[in-house]
């Protein structure tokens, strides 16, 4: 089940490039409102990295913390340096993360689970 669930949003990523490249920026946010909301309905039967990926490929860019608690938090709240194309982060660097005490959680998965609710609420 798990690799058609994938399958299916693998295909949806690609018609969403298909529409960013064609310029149709209402079928581009319905098909990344669609994508956020398959992720979440099938999280269980996805790998977390999957998960993870796929967030980047519509524009996401979450980053797992860990609190020395025992604790993640899954956030793109953070100050870091812009980086894009073939820029890269060359020198030592300071991350800054934000996180809430509802973002903190006991696993990876709890924690991604409710980064996808709050990023579904936003859209």
């Amino acid at each position: 089940m798990s690799n058609r669930r994938k399958q299916e949003v693998n295909e949806l990523i690609s018609v969403r490039k298909i529409n960013i490249d064609r310029g149709d920026d209402k079928c581009v946010k319905e098909l990344t409102d669609y994508v956020f909301d398959h992720l979440y309905n099938n999280f269980d039967e996805l790998p977390v990295d999957f998960i993870i990926e796929s967030v980047t490929k519509l524009g996401g860019a979450p980053n797992v913390v860990y609190d020395l608690n025992g604790l993640f938090a899954v956030t793109d709240d953070c100050g870091v340096p812009a980086v894009y194309g073939d820029v890269k982060i060359e020198d030592d660097t300071i991350i800054v993360y934000i996180e809430s005490k509802e973002q903190w959680h006991h696993t990876i998965r709890e924690a991604l689970k409710y980064y996808l609710e709050q990023a579904i609420k936003e859209n």
